[in-house]
């Protein structure tokens, strides 16, 4: 394997656990609107945040990765 089969990898991985926040993000707003109790939707709502956290970190950190793989970073606006 390459290291721009490598690259590759790394800008999917990172797109995926984009994507993995999109669906926890869809799972927060069927919380809100299910028939639960607010103990239960507050329970639900905080791990969802705690799992979306790490996720957007896992993004960032493969980001940050890339960047120094290939020494292209993002552009700084």
């Amino acid at each position: 394997m390459n290291i721009y089969e490598i690259l590759n990898k790394i800008k999917f991985n990172s797109k995926e656990e984009a994507q993995a926040v999109i669906y926890y993000t869809e799972l927060l707003q069927a919380v809100e609107i299910a028939d639960l109790t607010a103990e239960a939707k507050s329970l639900i709502q905080e791990t969802i945040a705690e799992i979306i956290a790490d996720e957007q970190n896992h993004e960032q950190t493969l980001i940050g990765l890339y960047a120094s793989i290939s020494g292209i970073n993002p552009k700084e606006e």
